[in-house]
């Protein structure tokens, strides 16, 4: 049995079911027939009874779900039927009131997916890429099996050993780190949408129906990848439990992957585990089919392992070159040839290279048995399944607009937050207090640090904010501070540190380079110091010297005061001493001050050397620095698209 696809130069098109142990990309600009593909694809894989998990970022696959009889008409004018289309499942994480899916806590299992969850965990707190947190978090995960995400909380405060992988825990992770770690993932659990998390079914990759699509278009970016991240390792697991095969098994079915696999230094908590399925699935029966629009997008050095690909339309002269150049040599063409191929192709034509076809061929797409009618929403969905919505409470925030607008036409929610943030470096004494202010999206919780606060008046002609996944104040307080402490922790971060790798460059070469000009500047504070202290010094010099002739004179006069010399003579000499002695006086404590500063330069001398030691920490090691006090006031205004642009 084959995967019937469309049409090719001499007649049906086909790819035998083998070919998707080798993983399919599909690649096109929008309006190119490319979710169609996907969706055709999906549509053989049932019809070839090969289970399939359809990852739904965008709301588009979802469609797999339903059936239109127009639609269907006109697939049975080319000789398809639905008969063979078996149920779907729509599971929808972070929204309790559809079809939830239990995500949290991970599945206790191998290290490797273990460890692959913790650094999905990690990447919502100013923990993210932290190898240390990331080593920590995942031995907790393996040891203690389904634990939940406050549970972990403790876990991390009161952790069952202080040794982790033969390394002592104060040295992986010290305690103040745990500690901020704790107060994230704790806030982590206020937040409505990741407590949906840890309700619902868990995935069950054994269980019917065949075909399970994740419904993922509702999410915030930064949760659609927690949630890609934490399935991808539970496909992970489930496939090395299961053993080797030698036929399709599974399919993952991902449209627009753009950001899930991107190319290096870029690495989501999405890439490991994606990169790992596509390298190991076809030992395990596990197909990966990919769709993008951008084929930039993609780590190809991660897709090195696929066999098949689909191009179609790409308006963009450098998208097509960047195919060809990735392709033309694995299929032994000319980059302008296959450059010059895909130029010509029309919407729903695919130009699809295969180590299971002797040359590439052009293939008209055929119509899909799914409805193709764009991206579904939540409410819709929920309109169709019947799903209830919960009237949240209303949240109570000032409300302000902005002066200079006009109130008019397209609004997005928008939060102002001024506060400030008390921070330090470790091994740091001493905290610094950083003021700001912040324009917070809360469509896609972006986060903007503005210079000054704008202009607003008091008012909101629009209304309260919509709850929407929002249930009260406290919640949005700690989701904002949460948010802020990332982003701030980072600028900071990224201020102090002040120097990139360059590309190309090893992290040697990058250590060495930065350990030269560190070096270069501790050598020129060290003249300046030295210039300045050898300054003092002759100062001090010089006092000694004028010290020295003033007791040469006291010497002199006190020998004048035990003889018998007349009256006024005497009384000369008294007031000569007099002056003498004050004078001296005066000297001695000009000197000491002197010794002061020489002894108050050589400290600051030695807290600048420190100073630049600790910046060749921070741009070589990451060292970043901890967010202890973080105020807010919230204020909230119906942000102009137009706005802070």
């Amino acid at each position: 049995m084959g995967l019937k696809l469309g049409v090719g130069p001499s007649g049906a098109f086909e790819l035998p079911l083998e070919s998707l142990l080798t993983h399919i990309v599909v690649l096109g600009a929008t309006g190119s027939g490319k979710t169609g593909f996907l969706t055709v694809l999906a549509e053989e894989l049932a019809r070839a009874g090969v289970p399939s998990l359809v990852m739904d970022v965008k709301g588009d696959l979802v469609n797999l779900a339903f059936r239109d009889e127009e639609w269907i008409r006109r697939a049975e004018a080319e000789g398809l039927s639905v008969e063979h289309l078996p149920e779907t499942v729509v599971y929808t994480p972070g929204f309790c009131n559809g079809r939830a899916l239990k995500l949290l806590p991970p599945s206790s299992g191998d290290p490797i997916s273990s460890s692959w969850a913790a650094e999905a965990i990690l990447s919502l707190t100013g923990f993210s890429g932290d190898r240390g947190a990331q080593a920590f978090l995942s031995t907790l995960l393996q040891r203690r099996g389904d634990v939940m995400l406050s549970s972990l909380a403790r876990l991390v405060l009161e952790p069952p050993s202080t040794v982790v992988a033969g390394v002592p825990l104060e040295t992986l992770m010290p305690e103040n780190s745990r500690r901020r770690l704790a107060r994230e993932l704790a806030a982590l659990t206020v937040d409505p949408v990741i407590g949906c998390f840890s309700k619902g079914e868990k995935l069950d990759l054994d269980s019917p129906p065949k075909v399970k699509v994740v419904y993922l278009a509702h999410l915030p970016e930064r949760l659609k990848i927690l949630a890609t991240s934490l399935i991808l390792s539970e496909v992970y697991r489930w496939m090395t439990s299961k053993g080797g095969s030698s036929t399709p098994r599974l399919a993952v079915v991902f449209d627009e992957v753009r950001g899930y696999i991107p190319p290096y230094p870029r690495n989501p908590p999405s890439k490991d585990p994606l990169t790992a399925l596509v390298r190991q699935g076809r030992g395990f029966g596990v197909s990966i089919l990919l769709a993008t629009q951008n084929p930039r997008d993609l780590d190809y050095k991660a897709l090195s392992n696929v066999g098949t690909w689909a191009i179609g339309v790409l308006r963009a002269k450098q998208d097509r070159e960047a195919v060809a150049e990735a392709l033309a040599d694995v299929f032994g063409l000319s980059r302008s040839d296959v450059s010059s191929r895909i130029a010509a192709l029309k919407p729903r034509e695919f130009l699809v290279f295969s180590t299971f076809l002797e040359e590439p061929e052009n293939v008209k797409v055929r119509h899909t048995l799914t409805p193709l009618k764009g991206p579904l929403t939540l409410d819709l969905l929920s309109k169709i399944y019947g799903w209830q919505t919960v009237e949240r409470e209303r949240l109570e925030l000032p409300q302000y607009t902005l002066v200079s607008e006009k109130h008019a036409g397209n609004y997005r929610l928008s939060l102002i937050v001024r506060g400030r943030a008390a921070y330090r470096f470790p091994g740091r004494k001493g905290k610094t207090l950083r003021e700001f202010v912040a324009l917070i999206d809360l469509t896609s919780y972006k986060v903007t640090l503005l210079e000054t606060l704008p202009p607003l008046k008091p008012g909101a002609p629009y209304g309260h904010v919509p709850p929407e996944t929002l249930t009260d104040v406290e919640t949005l307080y700690a989701k904002s501070k949460l948010l802020l402490a990332e982003i701030l922790t980072e600028e900071i971060w990224e201020t102090s540190r002040g120097d990139r790798q360059k590309q190309g460059e090893s992290l040697e070469e990058f250590k060495t380079r930065v350990t030269l000009e560190l070096e270069e500047r501790k050598r020129r504070v060290s003249e300046r110091y030295r210039i300045r202290l050898s300054k003092l010094v002759a100062k001090v010099e010089k006092l000694s010297k004028r010290r020295d002739k003033m007791a040469s004179i006291t010497n002199i006069v006190k020998p004048l005061l035990s003889r018998g010399v007349s009256t006024a003579s005497l009384l000369r000499a008294i007031e000569r001493w007099k002056e003498v002695r004050e004078k001296l006086t005066e000297l001695d404590e000009k000197e000491k001050e002197l010794l002061a500063e020489i002894e108050n330069l050589r400290v600051k001398w030695y807290e600048d050397l420190r100073k630049l030691d600790e910046l060749y920490t921070i741009r070589t090691k990451k060292v970043k620095p901890e967010i202890v006090e973080l105020q807010l006031d919230l204020l909230w205004i119906p942000e102009h698209v137009k706005s802070f642009k």
